[in-house]
C-alpha cells in the first residue's frame, strides 16, 4: 500500500487536498508523542500523566507523554498516514472509469472468494484445524496461545503467569476464536462479506443488465445472498455481522431497485434497521444506572449482565477512558494497555470491539473532529448519489455505498480497522464511494505551483519512510516471534522431561533480538520479551555469579521496556507465588 501511494503521489498534478489531508491528519497526532512536563500532562491527559508518574518517580525534571506507549502510537501514526494516503489515491484514480471498473471487479472477485472459501472451509472444528489443514491450537491449551498476535486471534488475551528464576511475569495467551474460511476470527469473516458482496451484486447487475431476464438476475442475487446470510449467521454465528449484513442488503436494494415503491420500502427498512442498531449501541454505551432505571425490575438483572459482558464491556471502558482524558486521549493504538486500568478481569481486551469508541479513547476530541469531518465529507455525497445517479451508473456503483453503510454498522461492534485485510478493503471502499460522485468544480491545475508541490513531495517522502519502517517492524515482529517460541519451548521442556532443553534456542533468539533492539528501540514489547528470555536463561544457570549477571541484564531490559511504555505488559513481579 505504501509503495502504491508513493507512485501515485509521484505522478501528475493532483488537487491540493489529496496530498495535504493525509499529512494534516497525521501531523495532528504528533502532540501525543512529544515529551511534556507533568503539569501539562495533568491538564490535557490525566490518565497518561498518572501512568508516567509511576515510571518517572524520583527522577527530577522527568517528562511524560500523552501516549502511554509512544512506540505503539508512532506505529499507529505511520499506519494512519498510509491508510489515508491510500484512500486519497483511490479517490483520485477511480475518478477515471477504466481504472474504476478494474477496482470494482477486483472487489467483486474478492467477495466471491471470501464467501466461497468460508462456506467450503466452514468454522474451526474440534481438532483446531483451520480449513481442515492448518493447526491453530495453542501449545498449552487448544483455545489459547501465547505465540500469536492479537490480530491472529479474537483480540482477547487471558493472563498466563509464568514463574521463573524466582520471579513471575504475565504472558498474554490470546484466545483462538471460531476461524471461518480465510479469517482467524469469525466476526471478521462476516465483516468481509459485508464489505465485498455488494460489489459482486453490483457488477453482476450491471454486466447482465438488458442481457438476460430480470428474474434470472435477481434469482442469482437471492441465491448468493442466502448463501452469504447462512455463512454470516449460521457458520460464523456473528450477531453483529447478521445485523450489519441485513442493513447492507437493505441499503443496496434501496439504491438499485427501479420501482419507486420498492425503493421506498427498502430505504425505510434500512432506516429502521439503522435506528435499531444505533439504539442498541446507545443502550450498551450509556451508564448502566441511567439505562436500568427505565427497565422493569425482572429485566434489570439480565440487562446488567449484558452491559458488562461481550462487546459492551470493552466499549464502555473506551467511553470511560475518553471521559477521563477527553482532549488528546491516551495515545493511538494504546487501548490494550489502558483496558486493565478501567476493567479488572483475568482477560484483557486488546481492542474495544467498537472502532468509534476506541478512536475517542485513544485520540479524544481530536478523533471526534476526524469522525465529524469524514461524516461531513461523505454524507452529502451519499445523498447526491441516491438522488441523482442515473440507472446504469447506479447499478455499478451502488456496491461501495452499501458496503460502506454495512461496515460502518459492523465496526461499531468490532475492530475491523485493526485487521490489515479488512482495513485495506475499507480504505478502498471509502475511496470508491467518494469518487462515485464527481466533484462539481474539480480544480486540477496543469502546472504545479509551490503550494501543491510541497505537500506532494512531503507525502512521497513520508510514505517512503513509512515503508522502510514497516519493513523494520516486520523484521522486529519476526524476531519477537522467535523469542516467544523459545520461551514456549522452555516452558514445555519443564513440563515434559523427554523434551530437549531450550537453553540454546533461548540464547540464539536473544542474540538476534538484541541486534534488532538497536533499530527498534521504542518497542516496549520487544524489550519486555528480551528481559523474559534472560529470566529463563538464568533459570538454566547453576553458577550464582553468572545467574546474577543474567538477572541484572534482565532488569536492564525490563527498565527499558518500562521507560518505553508507562503501562508495559509482561514485566515481572517480585514473587513466584501463583495468583489465586
Amino acid at each position: 500500500m505504501a509503495t502504491a501511494t508513493c507512485l501515485w503521489a509521484w505522478g501528475g498534478p493532483r488537487p491540493f487536498w489529496f496530498t495535504a489531508t493525509p499529512l494534516l491528519f497525521s501531523a495532528s497526532l504528533l502532540p501525543q508523542v512529544m515529551p511534556m512536563p507533568d503539569f501539562a500532562l495533568m491538564t490535557i491527559a490525566p490518565v497518561s500523566a498518572g501512568a508516567w508518574k509511576l515510571v518517572t518517580a524520583g527522577v527530577p525534571g522527568a517528562h511524560g507523554y500523552v501516549s502511554v506507549d509512544p512506540g505503539a502510537t508512532w506505529a499507529g501514526i505511520r499506519t494512519m498516514l498510509i491508510a489515508l494516503s491510500a484512500t486519497a489515491a483511490v479517490i483520485d484514480i477511480c475518478r477515471l472509469q477504466p481504472q474504476r471498473r478494474i477496482m470494482l471487479w477486483a472487489l467483486a472477485a474478492s467477495g466471491g472468494l471470501v464467501l466461497l472459501v468460508g462456506l467450503i472451509g466452514g468454522r474451526l472444528g474440534p481438532d483446531y484445524r483451520m480449513l481442515g489443514l492448518i493447526d491453530v491450537a495453542g501449545p498449552f491449551y487448544p483455545a489459547q496461545s501465547p505465540i500469536i498476535l492479537p490480530t491472529q486471534s479474537t483480540g482477547v488475551g487471558v493472563a498466563d503467569f509464568v514463574n521463573v528464576a524466582g520471579q513471575r511475569y504475565n504472558a498474554d495467551a490470546r484466545f483462538i476464536g471460531g476461524c471461518v474460511g480465510l479469517f482467524r476470527y469469525a466476526n471478521h469473516f462476516a465483516a468481509a462479506v459485508c464489505i465485498t458482496l455488494p460489489f459482486l451484486f453490483s457488477v453482476w447487475l450491471r454486466e447482465t443488465n438488458a442481457r438476460m431476464p430480470t428474474w434470472i438476475q435477481w434469482a442469482v442475487i437471492v441465491t448468493v445472498g442466502a448463501a452469504a446470510s447462512w455463512g454470516v449467521a449460521i457458520t460464523a454465528e456473528s450477531r453483529a455481522g447478521t445485523a450489519a449484513w441485513l442493513l447492507t442488503i437493505l441499503t443496496f436494494l434501496s439504491l438499485v431497485l427501479s420501482a419507486p415503491r420498492l425503493r421506498f420500502i427498502a430505504g425505510s427498512a434500512a432506516v429502521v434497521t439503522a435506528i435499531a442498531i444505533t439504539g442498541f449501541l446507545l443502550v450498551i454505551l450509556l451508564p448502566s444506572e441511567t439505562v436500568l432505571k427505565y427497565v422493569p425490575l425482572d429485566l434489570q438483572a439480565p440487562l446488567e449482565r449484558l452491559l458488562v459482558a461481550g462487546r459492551a464491556g470493552p466499549a464502555r471502558v473506551a467511553v470511560r477512558a475518553f471521559a477521563a482524558s477527553p482532549f488528546l486521549g491516551t495515545g493511538l493504538d494504546t487501548f490494550r494497555y489502558v483496558f486493565p486500568k478501567f476493567f479488572t478481569a483475568r482477560e484483557t481486551l486488546f481492542y474495544a470491539h467498537n472502532e468509534f469508541a476506541q478512536v475517542l479513547a485513544e485520540t479524544g476530541a481530536l478523533g471526534l473532529t476526524w469522525l465529524t469531518i469524514l461524516t461531513w465529507y461523505l454524507v452529502p455525497k451519499a445523498l447526491r448519489f441516491w438522488r441523482d445517479a442515473p440507472v446504469p451508473y447506479r447499478l455499478l456503483n451502488a456496491g461501495p455505498w452499501a458496503s460502506l453503510v454495512g461496515i460502518t454498522a459492523h465496526s461499531a461492534f468490532d475492530w475491523n480497522l485493526h485487521l490489515p485485510a479488512n482495513a485495506l478493503l475499507i480504505c478502498i471502499v471509502i475511496g470508491l464511494a467518494a469518487s462515485s460522485v464527481p466533484a462539481r468544480n474539480p480544480r486540477v491545475s496543469p502546472r504545479l505551483s509551490i503550494p501543491e508541490v510541497l505537500p506532494r513531495w512531503l507525502l512521497v517522502g513520508f510514505c517512503f519512510l513509512a515503508l522502510v519502517l514497516l519493513f523494520r517492524d516486520a523484521i522486529s515482529e519476526t524476531v519477537q516471534l522467535e523469542l516467544r517460541k523459545a520461551i514456549v519451548a522452555d516452558r514445555l521442556a519443564k513440563k515434559a522431561s523427554a523434551r530437549p532443553p531450550a537453553k540454546a534456542a533461548l540464547a540464539t533468539a536473544f542474540k538476534n533480538a538484541e541486534v534488532m533492539a538497536r533499530w527498534d528501540s521504542g518497542n516496549s514489547s520487544l524489550m519486555a520479551s528480551l528481559g523474559q528470555v534472560q529470566l529463563h536463561l538464568a533459570a538454566h544457570t547453576p553458577d550464582a555469579q553468572d545467574r546474577a549477571k543474567l538477572l541484572e541484564t534482565a532488569g536492564h531490559w525490563f527498565d527499558r521496556a518500562r521507560h518505553a511504555s508507562a503501562l508495559c505488559r509482561g514485566l515481572p513481579e517480585p514473587t513466584a507465588t501463583p495468583r489465586n
